[in-house]
């Protein structure tokens, strides 16, 4: 592999737009910590529309510095971790936002205090017209924050209430050794490719090894969870909401109509979901399908080389269906623009991500392999992002450009929709249409059914704990087992002693009703892309919309003037429809292949 000094200079992130070089990286610290003492000399003051004025305009000037110091340091660890001086300069960044958090923390408190009235006159006053949105989400949490003295001691909680998070993650990425498979090294990272093998001795082998170290710390991890769960509830209580999941909801101001539509949508899904489940099995070549062979891929001999430029030209085309504007943007950032980084080299950090800010490029970390089909996918996905941070930060104040989760979410899988049907109508075998469907497949289970079957987990496991009942490691495991077997069907093998041990390693689950989003955020694209490409101007136009505003609306608001109103539990008949449509196609594709 080579090194960072030996990647070709087109072949990465133009990062010297934000920083040339370490001096520059400090003297904006220097510039942000001026602003910070000016803006904590205003503490005690902020008792009028002009003082609380010139102190948000300040912090929107902070905002931007910070923004760019902190994308910047991220992305050089990124792009080599190796590096000790990236590695100092990360560390420089997160001490001083640790300094400027502490020393703004009066600021919510203080305007906290104002009152609802005062709050509201700023929320009309045309001078406050870019803070509106932040405002607003302001006096929303006014009735939950507590008094001072209240917020102290929660604060002083707070970390030790993260340390059941942090307790797992150390125990199961550190101190967890795994046997090895097939004599390659098992890890928590390396177990989802085990189970993608075409091999079922391999899936057998590494799902057994994978789940005996959990079965051995099995109640340790549950009680764990349990204090995980209780923290939650504790807190939510506290701050007088009703439950741990209106408080997770309440933030980005939806409705449990969505998260219950979104369940009953699974339901709804069942038989073909366990459809899904047949046809792979008959694919596979097995008289039964065990859990540990769901993720098998259908398709095991397709191989494709795609070059990275024309992996662009591929994207390109792919997204003619959103205007020439939004294409001729996204390939110019994607090739001569540098917004990416587009190889491996040694230190480099894996995977993907999109990293944009107000005042940046739209950058992309890809790890962009030739032989990999999928990395198509990957930069359409991670293009999706970006384009929608380019847009918002056009037509957005700093103080409402960013988005939710909730949102980014779909203008990601959005893409990666209009790629798969590019790719398919222009596939030139049927072995590289049945890859294609049963990616799509794959992606429909792995982000509608599984991250919904793991919302549904933690609606139940919560309302155990709330309702005052132990939360065991018995509890947890039949819970989650019960609807192990709902999701997969009967005819799936499950070796429920092990299978059930999954909800002991999900780390999102200390991140309370937060994978949800993942689940809606496919369906509204699925909805989205078939208007987009079905419709006509104003279909498209109504689409880039949402991306141009940003976070300027709550997000079940933007996506409604998109048309994908999630309230309406018909919104998921798109999702439900697209996946039998792909399973009667594959279905075709192994007759023909298959003889």
């Amino acid at each position: 592999m080579i090194k960072r000094k030996e990647q070709k200079i087109e072949d990465t992130w133009k990062l010297d737009d934000i920083f040339t070089d370490v001096s520059e990286f400090d003297a904006a610290i220097v510039e942000a910590d001026g602003i910070a003492r000016q803006m904590k000399y205003m503490e005690g003051k902020l008792a009028d529309a002009n003082a609380v004025l010139e102190f948000m305009g300040m912090e929107d000037r902070l905002g931007i510095i910070l923004e760019k110091l902190g994308g910047y340091a991220y992305m050089k660890v990124s792009e080599d971790g190796s590096d000790q001086e990236n590695q100092l300069l990360y560390a420089k960044y997160v001490n001083f936002s640790v300094q400027v958090s502490e020393m703004l923390s009066f600021a919510t408190p203080e305007l906290m205090e104002l009152g609802e009235g005062k709050l509201k006159e700023f929320i009309e006053d045309e001078r406050f017209a870019s803070y509106k949105v932040s405002l607003s989400r302001l006096l929303r949490e006014k009735k939950h924050v507590l008094s001072k003295a209240e917020e102290r001691i929660m604060s002083l909680q707070s970390p030790v209430g993260g340390m059941f998070s942090q307790s797992f993650d150390d125990l199961t990425d550190v101190d967890f050794k795994f046997q090895s498979v097939s004599g390659q090294e098992l890890t928590n990272s390396t177990f989802s490719v085990f189970l993608h093998s075409p091999d079922q001795k391999v899936r057998r082998d590494a799902y057994l090894k994978y789940y005996k170290r959990y079965d051995e710390y099995k109640h340790l991890i549950a009680r764990l969870y349990e204090g995980s769960i209780r923290q939650n509830v504790f807190s939510s209580k506290a701050r007088g909401y009703k439950s741990v999941l209106d408080r997770s909801l309440y933030a980005d101001d939806v409705s449990r109509e969505v998260y219950l539509n979104l369940i009953q949508a699974a339901h709804k899904g069942f038989d073909s979901l366990h459809r899904f489940y047949e046809i792979k099995r008959k694919a596979l070549g097995l008289s039964r399908l065990n859990h540990y062979d769901a993720y098998a891929p259908i398709t095991v001999d397709f191989k494709k080389t795609t070059k990275y430029e024309d992996a662009c030209k591929i994207v390109f085309e792919a997204l003619s269906p959103l205007g020439k504007e939004y294409q001729d943007t996204i390939y110019k950032g994607i090739t001569v623009g540098r917004w990416v980084d587009r190889y491996e080299n040694e230190g480099k950090a894996s995977g993907a991500y999109s990293n944009g800010g107000y005042k940046t490029l739209p950058y992309i970390m890809m790890n962009y392999k030739d032989d990999s089909y999928r990395d198509i996918f990957t930069l359409a996905h991670e293009g999706g992002h970006s384009m929608h941070s380019y847009y918002s930060v056009r037509n957005n104040p700093f103080s409402c450009y960013g988005y939710s989760i909730f949102e980014a979410e779909v203008a990601s899988t959005f893409n990666e929709r209009l790629l798969s049907r590019y790719l398919y109508d222009n596939a030139s075998s049927d072995e590289e249409r049945l890859y294609l469907l049963a990616n799509e497949a794959d992606d429909i289970v792995a982000t509608f059914f599984r991250q919904t079957m793991f919302a549904e987990f933690e609606q139940k496991i919560y309302g155990i704990a709330e309702s005052g009942k132990p939360v065991t490691l018995d509890v947890i495991t039949k819970t989650y087992g019960k609807l192990l077997r709902q999701y997969f069907g009967s005819k799936v093998g499950i070796l429920m002693q092990k299978a059930s041990l999954e909800a002991l390693r999900i780390p999102h689950f200390y991140r309370p009703f937060y994978v949800y989003k993942y689940a809606t955020g496919i369906t509204a694209a699925c909805l989205l892309s078939k208007k987009v490409i079905e419709g006509g101007e104003k279909d498209r136009n109504e689409y880039l919309d949402f991306l141009k505003r940003g976070g300027s609306l709550f997000p079940l608001e933007n996506l409604k003037k998109a048309g994908a109103n999630l309230e309406d539990s018909s919104c998921f008949d798109a999702i439900l429809s697209r996946f039998n449509e792909v399973l009667d196609k594959i279905e075709g594709l192994l007759d023909i292949l298959q003889g």
